[in-house]
């Protein structure tokens, strides 16, 4: 059975619009260095690793999951027409070219203001006296890297990673995925003020992990939302230069990952053993361990388009208890950008003094809350201890992420989805927006009242607020031995697009942190299989919680789903 030529016209017209559910990326946004393309591809542990040298390309990085294997791989330029081929190779299952991500940063400074203490509600949070902090925390920051000499994050900076090596000349020259690179030394655990000098291209990084953990007892007026007890762990995934090449604050999927994936889940392949990596469960304070449940993690970076390993990833992330809180870009499109756009990740957008969202800042379904994003005072990592204002949901998700450490130094054992469900529910609604059932696209649940959302989490009975639940579904046409990817949507009862998350190619995705409700899911069908009748096919969901009410064998495969 053919589709209908709805279908097709709806996914020509997201391409057009460069919507970022749509997987495929764009000539500006596939990684290339030195004439050399490279491919993320996900196999089977059947696969043989034989068939990347028999073609002639360069494996230059691989990661060995418990159920999965990853390669990272370099071939010539000219071979930009072998996806078809590797995705017809025995033991494949998914194949995709790596992608440049981009740091959401700011524009030109603007005249400095305090509005995000009142509008964030951070002054009453700071003097409410039976929220005071008892319990040290840690939170992760992926980004540009910081400069640790600075007054207000030098106390709250503990160490991290970074995919780059500084030369003798003080740039980042070594970037993971480069062919040049020494992979052995890429990865470098930093714990030292000399190796985290204030060079070029920390300044992004610097000033997020202020708005976080900025010290606020240096007489300056300036402070993070979290002001002490507050552990900052760098993971340096962008740099300004690499390879002697500006690339104006963007990085490798593959290299951003793979050191989430090593040092914050715990996952290591055989090659890096020597680094000895450890989940942040294992992470202590003075040889002391954390009692945090969960680890908040700032991604203020994005792009249109995802990839088969950043899914993977990010997946494991929330398995291993992590949230992360991801800016919705600074494009201003109708749709945020990736990783924020899953449903297990934390969506951040913008608003200014007045609450009103700018033009910039990405909004639509998928946009969880708002944040201060506009004319933000934070600290400038490319001077001592200088200050500077900027604009970008950039500036925006670490109000988020300060606001989830906050509420685990007061009550260190909320789980993931007491976290995820508290962050959207203490919100304030701005008047002038119109929210239906609690959302507003430009707004999602509202602007972020950091006060009300500490507050619950001490005192509030959470329970009502945290039902919510992880959808794993795999789907499998007429023919067994076929790998295919399939792109899902996920509408709520409200028929509004909840997620849209691509599959890997054996037909299984995730949804996680859904909330209760009913939800229909509807499933595009590659070319390839566009000859398979749906109602042929077998749709699995693998959820205690979820069950299947019904499966519609219309055009396009759909069915719904209940939460006990």
């Amino acid at each position: 059975m053919r589709r209908p030529v709805v279908v097709l016209f709806f996914l020509l017209f997201f391409s057009c619009c460069r919507d970022p559910f749509m997987p495929i990326p764009d000539g500006s946004e596939i990684r290339r260095s030195d004439g050399f393309l490279f491919l993320n591809a996900v196999c089977r542990k059947d696969f043989d690793p034989g068939r990347w040298e028999e073609r002639g390309w360069t494996v230059v990085d691989s990661f060995a999951s418990s159920d999965a294997l990853f390669y990272h791989v370099a071939l010539p330029e000219t071979e930009s027409a072998v996806l078809s081929e590797i995705r017809g190779w025995p033991g494949v299952s998914t194949v995709d070219f790596d992608t440049m991500l981009t740091l959401n940063q700011s524009g030109e400074p603007l005249m400095p203001t305090l509005y995000g203490r009142q509008l964030c509600s951070l002054d009453d949070l700071w003097s409410d006296t039976d929220l005071k902090r008892n319990f040290r925390v840690a939170v992760v920051v992926v980004d540009s890297g910081i400069n640790p000499l600075h007054e207000e994050v030098s106390e709250a900076f503990t160490g991290g990673w970074s995919a780059f090596e500084r030369s003798a000349t003080g740039a980042y020259t070594y970037l993971l995925d480069d062919l040049s690179s020494d992979r052995e030394k890429a990865w470098v655990k930093m714990t030292d003020n000399v190796t985290w000098d204030a060079v070029t291209g920390t300044a992004h990084g610097t000033a997020v992990s202020s708005i976080i953990g900025g010290n606020g007892r240096n007489g300056k007026g300036f402070s993070g939302v979290v002001p002490d007890l507050i552990d900052i762990y760098i993971l340096k995934g962008f740099a300004a230069t690499a390879g002697g090449v500006t690339v104006s604050g963007s990085g490798s999927s593959w290299a951003l990952y793979s050191g989430l994936q090593r040092y914050v889940c715990g996952y290591t392949s055989a090659e890096h053993d020597e680094e000895n990596p450890v989940s942040w469960k294992e992470w202590t304070h003075d040889g002391l361990p954390y009692r945090q449940k969960t680890l908040p993690i700032n991604a203020s970076y994005g792009a249109s388009v995802t990839t088969s390993f950043e899914m993977f990833v990010l997946k494991k992330l929330w398995e291993n208890d992590a949230v992360v809180i991801a800016a919705s870009g600074n494009e201003g499109f109708s749709s945020v950008c990736y990783p924020s756009a899953y449903s297990f990740v934390l969506s951040v957008g913008a608003v200014d003094a007045d609450g009103r969202r700018p033009l910039f800042s990405n909004y639509g379904e998928n946009l969880d809350m708002a944040a201060p994003g506009v004319s933000v005072p934070t600290a400038d990592g490319t001077e001592a201890n200088g200050y500077r204002w900027g604009d970008g949901t950039s500036y925006a998700a670490p109000f988020v992420t300060g606001t989830a450490a906050y509420m685990l130094s007061v009550k260190p054992d909320l789980d993931k989805r007491q976290l995820f469900s508290i962050l959207k529910t203490a919100v304030t609604q701005p008047a002038f927006a119109v929210f239906t059932d609690g959302f507003n696209v430009e707004y999602g649940c509202g602007i972020i009242d950091a006060h009300e959302a500490v507050r619950l989490a001490k005192n509030g009975n959470v329970s009502p607020v945290i039902s919510s639940a992880d959808l794993e579904v795999s789907v499998k046409g007429d023919d067994s031995t076929r790998t295919e990817t399939y792109f899902f949507y996920l509408y709520d009862d409200r028929n509004r697009l909840t997620a849209a998350h691509p599959s890997d190619s054996d037909g299984n995705v995730f949804f996680g942190a859904l909330s209760p409700g009913h939800y229909r899911l509807e499933i595009s069908l590659p070319e390839s299989v566009a000859s398979v009748d749906p109602a042929r096919m077998a749709v699995t969901v693998t959820d205690r919680t979820v069950s299947v009410d019904g499966f519609d064998s219309t055009e396009i495969p759909s069915f719904f789903v209940t939460f006990r």
